[in-house]
């Protein structure tokens, strides 16, 4: 079946085009208020530049001795001001309207998500899969995290109370963050990676693929955070910078499991490959074994 008919998938991605929604009409007020301050400083330059070639005009000292007004703008630069003020009042007002409709919508996701762990939680509670559990749990914090927040009960006497809210900005970021960076980049296939000499010296072949997998999987999610890094280089939010140490969380994750994999790979079939067993004429291909082994362990190679 394919992935993104599921209800899950389905509400993810509406809930993405909501939120993109939502940063064009922010990006859109940022650029307004810009245009807003660039053109009242401006007017106000010239104009006062203007003051100053009065002054140096006339010969009376009048002038120097009265009290500096703000320098009053031309006719045409108010209007060009009332129009653009009117336009970030409708964009606020729409971007209000679609603030709502995101919030509404991230609890009808949420509840998608709550439906879908307790259904997975209980199979896999059934197959006593503790490893599978732990994962579940947490994708699940991930997605749906909690926040623990302050609230004031009692406004005369100050008093305050710690509550549970769930925070589902970083959900959307994620969704948004890594929907364009998995689409330019797809996981590489297994294929071809036997041929490749470390691959060959280190004895894995595709009846064995399990630390080719574990390779391409490190790989392709070294390529996914090196991206991220790129898009978020320069940002503040902090719902993507969780985003990013997601990725860089996730990539630690799968360097220890390629590198506890090599090394019990290594373990098992270093004692039949050693000299000492084998002969002192299979001393080269023990070495290269061995050499194949720094490889693969170094995460930078």
């Amino acid at each position: 079946p394919n992935p993104e008919a599921s209800p899950l998938i389905q509400a993810l991605l509406h809930e993405q085009e909501l939120g993109n929604v939502v940063t064009l009409y922010q990006n859109r007020e940022d650029t307004l208020r810009k245009e807003l301050g660039t053109i009242i400083n401006d007017a106000e330059k010239a104009e006062k530049e203007k003051a100053k070639e009065a002054k140096a005009n006339t010969s009376s000292n009048k002038v120097a001795n009265k009290k500096k007004d703000k320098p009053k703008l031309s006719a045409q630069v108010q209007k060009k001001i009332k129009g653009i003020e009117t336009e970030i009042r409708d964009n606020d007002k729409l971007c209000s309207q679609y603030k709502q409709e995101l919030l509404v919508y991230t609890q009808h996701t949420r509840g998608i998500f709550q439906s879908a762990y307790t259904k997975i939680a209980l199979r896999l509670e059934t197959q006593n899969n503790s490893k599978a559990i732990d994962a579940l749990e947490e994708s699940f914090s991930f997605f749906c995290p909690r926040q623990t927040i302050e609230a004031l009960v009692n406004v005369n006497d100050g008093f305050g109370e710690h509550r549970d809210v769930w925070d589902d900005s970083q959900r959307v970021a994620y969704v948004r963050e890594m929907c364009p960076v998995m689409r330019a980049h797809h996981r590489p296939l297994s294929v071809g990676l036997f041929s490749l000499p470390y691959i060959k010296k280190f004895h894995c072949t595709p009846d064995t693929p399990v630390i080719v997998e574990a390779l391409l999987d490190e790989l392709y999610q070294k390529t996914i955070t090196d991206e991220m890094k790129i898009r978020l280089k320069d940002v503040t939010d902090d719902a993507r910078l969780k985003v990013l140490r997601h990725c860089e969380e996730m990539l630690e994750k799968k360097t220890e499991v390629t590198t506890e994999l090599v090394r019990k790979h290594y373990r098992k079939k270093s004692i039949r490959l050693h000299p000492d067993r084998n002969g002192e004429e299979n001393r080269p291909i023990f070495e290269a074994f061995t050499d194949a082994r720094d490889v693969l362990s170094g995460v930078q190679l």
